[in-house]
């Protein structure tokens, strides 16, 4: 299941017509019931670009056109979509009915215009993509790498940062750091170089309204601040309690009386946020065979570490605090998050009859419609269930009864291994689709950096033997994508 080929095809791509100021764009993915994340993370990056792919899986069991309920899905999701861009973009939404006819609509559009680009957010590029699979299971685990390379490829500034949609920057990321000219020229000049921001997160402990009260004192605070909130169990490093070695090596005590960059020691696992210059994810994209939760972004910056030799910097004054949120169906059954049992969840056992695969495909889709339908939180949670239920069907594998899930964490353990050992033989290079290839060397704005590259190591060989010509790139992009100015119609 987990190592069938991702199939994304974009249904929709929307493209803001502001230029960024700040030369950072922040790359991230969404599914529907995040999209509330997405804006917020938007709205926190004021001057930035910021690029989202959005995912939306279909589950039908025959091909072709897609059945009534998924193309009513489809439409609802392009709709959020829609209302989301135009917030950003123009500070309305396109159902708002706030424009009005005539000269006078004119000018109220005007200056609603001008009040927005003197507060705006960031510049938003988002792509919506689709799957559409038999098996709800394979729904419920999003491909997460392939979508962050898609994203990605919208980045068109020198400097690019993935973070999960689901964390808040700290104020003076895009209000101070990448305002001084002179830091941004540091960052830009060491080329070799992430540039780490630490990652706190609310304790669990805390009720969803104190933990967002929480989450913004956080991300105003000053260090001494900070310093308090941990001492007093209000936040704590990300992801301590269930994956500590993740960000240990960030060296979070040392890193709260810092007042300068500091470097910090790789160690197997660890897996921090941070900016990097866009030519190494180029070189070193995330490795598509992942989907999920498991590895996905360690075996990334592994590559970043092993192959790229890239050195880890943290930064002194930014950083990074998660917001509480609905975990996914892999996410809950890997964290024991969700009460449903396996003989509950388990069906027909891979043989026999149908009515287990029935029952799975009619639950299929009940989280992204109650997303789309922007169901309360309560909703949501009974409705993701559904996903949840379909990792754990009982499937028969080799002769053993197991569950889709356990398939899909023992796939991506075995890939991140090999990934690990072909990194230690200097022979990994990340596996990519057609898709990503052709739009890495179609995109102009990357054809641009890599005649810049090719450039560099023509000069170098120059010095040496006198060099060669450079050559261009071409090929095909995404299925079913092309790009215009401005909002982008399918």
């Amino acid at each position: 299941m987990a190592s069938k080929p991702v199939n994304l095809i974009i249904s929709r791509v929307w493209w803001s017509e502001r230029e960024p100021v700040l030369p950072l764009t922040v790359f991230s993915t969404a599914t529907l019931d995040r999209l509330h994340h997405l804006e917020a993370l938007c709205r926190m990056l004021p001057g930035a670009a910021l690029s989202g792919a959005v995912f939306l899986p279909l589950v039908q069991r025959k091909g072709g056109a897609l059945n009534e309920a998924n193309s009513g899905l489809l439409k609802a999701a392009q709709k959020r979509l829609q209302d989301l861009h135009d917030r950003l973009e123009w500070g309305r939404d396109s159902s708002s009915g706030t424009s009005t006819g005539g000269a006078g609509g004119a000018r109220a559009a005007a200056a609603a215009a001008a009040a927005t680009a003197a507060t705006a957010p960031c510049s938003l590029h988002l792509v919506l993509l689709t799957e559409v699979t038999a098996d709800a299971g394979l729904a419920a685990l999003v491909p997460i790498n392939s979508l962050r390379n898609v994203a990605l490829l919208a980045a068109r500034t020198a400097l690019v940062a993935m973070i999960d949609v689901d964390l808040a920057p700290s104020e003076g990321l895009a209000g101070r750091l990448l305002r001084d000219v002179s830091r941004v020229q540091g960052l830009q000049a060491e080329l070799d170089a992430m540039w780490v921001l630490p990652a706190w997160e609310s304790s669990p402990r805390l009720a969803a309204a104190e933990a967002a009260e929480v989450v913004n004192t956080a991300r105003s605070a000053d260090k001494p601040r900070l310093a308090g909130l941990w001492s007093s169990h209000a936040i704590r490093t990300f992801s301590e309690d269930v994956y500590a070695r993740g960000h240990n090596a960030t060296d979070f005590r040392r890193w709260l009386s810092s007042s300068k960059p500091y470097v910090v020691q790789y160690e197997t696992g660890y897996e921090p946020w941070g900016i990097v210059a866009r030519e190494h994810y180029l070189r070193w994209p995330f490795d598509e065979r992942f989907r999920g939760c498991f590895r996905d972004k360690v075996t990334q910056v592994a590559s970043l570490a092993r192959s790229a030799r890239l050195r880890f910097t943290v930064l002194p004054d930014a950083w990074l605090i998660h917001q509480p949120h609905l975990s996914s169906a892999a996410a809950q059954i890997a964290f024991n998050r969700t009460n449903i049992t396996a003989d509950s969840a388990a069906g027909t056992v891979g043989r026999g009859g149908d009515g287990g695969a029935a029952g799975e495909a009619g639950g299929a889709g009940a989280l992204e419609a109650a997303a789309a339908a922007q169901a309360p939180p309560d909703r949501l949670a009974e409705a993701s269930q559904a996903q949840v239920r379909a990792l754990q069907k009982g499937v028969r594998y080799r002769g053993l009864d197991t569950t889709k899930f356990t398939l899909h964490k023992a796939h991506s353990l075995l890939t991140s291994d090999g990934a690990y050992a072909q990194m230690a033989a200097g022979t990994y290079r990340p596996a990519v689709g057609g898709q990503w290839r052709g739009c890495a060397g179609a995109l102009p704005w990357l054809q641009q950096q890599q005649q810049q590259q090719q450039q560099q190591q023509q000069q170098k060989q120059q010095r040496a033997s006198g060099g060669a010509g450079v050559s261009g790139g071409g090929g095909r992009g995404l299925r079913g994508t092309h790009r215009r100015r401005g909002r982008l119609r399918g």
